[in-house]
């Protein structure tokens, strides 16, 4: 699953999971986050996955540095990507593939999995808890696995989201602000194979299209604050290039993107009235993980500058940034792909025995 460009990859959670990594909870970030705060010593909380050394995929997830795995219904696949804490109790997000090797979407309560009402193959991506009640955002199939539609549900009750076009759509992320549900995703405008998928977000069920800068664009992470809805994601030119923002409402803000090759925008925060969102850009052969702070690019660094990183999920607490993410070990021939967080733009690796791949998918901090 983890590639050889990296891109693949990321384009295939945004597809099949969102984050983004990519999502957005509770008023919150991209795959998981929080509502600021102040405060010392904060609690970090991050979902994720981890391939052992039977190659069986274990969804988990850490506080600080602790790793708990999660049931994981029986297979040997399985998917945290989003993660939601809530009057003391870990909410996460995800899927399994079942003994018909058909993906299922579930989330965990603690660490006990409650499955979710899917006909067919589905992913649950984003989770969110408000006034006790579970929201979960997330893309199902029909029986021919050539059709995708968007939707959420509350609990275990699944709510279909409107999509006008009535072609494939995907639900990446998930708020919920006053009562209202928020969703990030994107839908094919029509059936032609170019400039073909439009951002969007749903409020409730109602679709609310955005513009690229460009041609096909994605909207990934969601938040909501002041009553504004805020989107990340990015768009490609006609040279596929891929240029990262932001939506306030439908206004777009271009992120800074110097480079001018490849940038992705996976998941947004926002904090003191700056927009913080995360994601990865390409520079000197290799794809470096990075927030934007307004428009304002930093870079992030793990275990070398010569590898491949990237960061899906973002909060901020207490003014400083938190993120999480990936990186490979550097090996040129099948690298391992380890698990990480930042704290400011300071790298931590998070433990699990890898045996090919890992991602840390979704960060709360309270």
């Amino acid at each position: 699953m983890k590639k050889i460009v990296i891109i693949l990859y990321l384009i295939l959670l945004v597809v099949i999971a969102g984050c983004g990594g990519s999502g957005g909870n509770g008023g919150a970030l991209g795959s998981g986050g929080n509502n600021g705060g102040s405060g010392s010593s904060p609690t970090i909380y991050i979902a994720g996955y981890y391939t052992n050394n039977a190659g069986n995929t274990i969804p988990c997830y850490w506080i600080g540095t602790n790793r708990t795995d999660l049931d994981n219904n029986g297979t040997i696949y399985g998917y945290a990507e989003s993660i939601y804490v809530s009057g003391g109790t870990i909410y996460t997000a995800g899927y399994y593939k079942d003994s018909n090797g058909v993906f299922k979407p579930c989330y965990w309560k603690g660490t006990t999995p409650i499955k979710l009402n899917a006909t067919y193959q589905a992913y649950a991506n984003s989770i969110s808890v408000s006034g006790g009640t579970v929201y979960i955002a997330g893309t199902y199939w029909d029986s021919t696995g050539k059709k995708s539609f968007p939707c959420y549900w509350t609990s275990s009750n699944q709510t279909g989201l409107e999509n006008p076009s009535g072609t494939n759509a995907t639900a990446n992320s998930i708020a919920v602000s006053g009562g209202t549900v928020y969703i990030s995703g994107y839908y094919n405008k029509d059936s032609s194979n170019t400039n073909n998928d439009v951002p969007c977000y749903w409020a409730g069920q109602t679709q609310t299209p955005l513009d690229g800068k460009y041609g096909d664009a994605f909207a990934n992470g969601i938040f909501v604050s002041g009553g504004i809805v805020y989107t990340s994601g990015y768009s490609y030119d006609s040279n596929s290039k891929t240029f990262p923002c932001y939506w306030a409402g439908t206004s777009r803000t271009d992120l800074d993107n110097s480079n001018d090759t490849f940038a992705y925008a996976n998941s947004i925060f926002v904090s003191g009235g700056t927009v913080y969102t995360a994601g990865y850009y390409y520079a000197d052969s290799i794809y470096v993980p990075c927030y934007w702070a307004g428009t304002s690019r930093t870079a992030l660094t793990c275990s070398s500058k010569t590898v491949d990183a990237a960061a899906g999920s973002i909060c901020v607490f207490g003014g400083t940034v938190y993120t999480a993410g990936y990186h490979n070990d550097g090996t040129k021939n099948s690298p391992k792909w380890i698990p990480c967080f930042w704290i400011g733009t300071q790298w931590t690796d998070l433990p699990c025995n890898v045996l090919s791949y890992a991602d840390a998918t979704s960060i709360f901090v309270q």
